[in-house]
């Protein structure tokens, strides 16, 4: 099922707004595209990646819980709403959500880089080392997105 295609106007409009330096206007209008879509996952990823991405970590946070909601095991929500928890300060959770991805799909990049990047800022370097190294423990080219 595709998103409504006025949603997807508002997006891409919003896209073009921040391409011309109208950052408010821009997220705007994604905000309206992502609240007219609220039961598909790749307008509210895209609306999560661009805040977050902006620095909005609350705001890009609120459209990964909503991907969550939509599909429990999207890992990209799960790792981008960890990194969102982590710039917040929440690590604890933040660490629940890198784990539960690393859990479903072993040696996942992303979710293993930031787990170890977290676990680097808490000053716990074994962990982030051991961490890093996992993966490489695993059969083939387990490092794959």
């Amino acid at each position: 099922m595709n998103p409504p295609p006025r949603a997807v106007q508002k997006y891409q409009r919003g896209q073009q707004l921040l391409q011309q330096r109208d950052i408010q206007g821009g997220l705007k209008l994604i905000r309206e595209a992502a609240d007219a879509a609220k039961q598909h996952r790749d307008i509210q990823i895209a609306a999560a990646t661009t805040f977050h991405r902006l620095g909005r970590v609350a705001e890009g946070a609120e459209f990964y819980r909503r991907c969550l909601k939509l599909n429990h095991n999207d890992h990209d929500a799960r790792v981008g709403l960890g990194q969102c928890l982590k710039t917040q300060g929440d690590h604890a959770r933040a660490l629940e959500m890198f784990d539960a991805v690393i859990a479903a799909k072993p040696g996942h990049y992303l979710a293993t880089a930031s787990r170890a990047e977290l676990l680097v800022d808490e000053a716990r370097h074994d962990e982030a080392h051991e961490a890093i190294d996992a993966p490489k423990a695993l059969p083939g080219d387990a490092m794959k997105p």
